[in-house]
């Protein structure tokens, strides 16, 4: 999923009240996001944040 506030990377890990917890592809803390402001990664997305490391 991608964060559309920042553009960060991650997949989820929870469903919660206020939203999606994301976890980075790479290390990193989770973050919340809310689902209006998440979307699926585009696999472009997906390979910069790998590289990222």
């Amino acid at each position: 999923m991608t964060d559309t506030r920042s553009g960060a990377v991650g997949y989820v890990v929870q469903e919660t009240s206020d939203g999606l917890l994301l976890r980075p592809l790479t290390a990193g803390e989770e973050w919340q996001v809310p689902p209006d402001l998440a979307r699926p990664a585009t696999p472009a997305e997906v390979a910069a944040a790998l590289a990222d490391t």
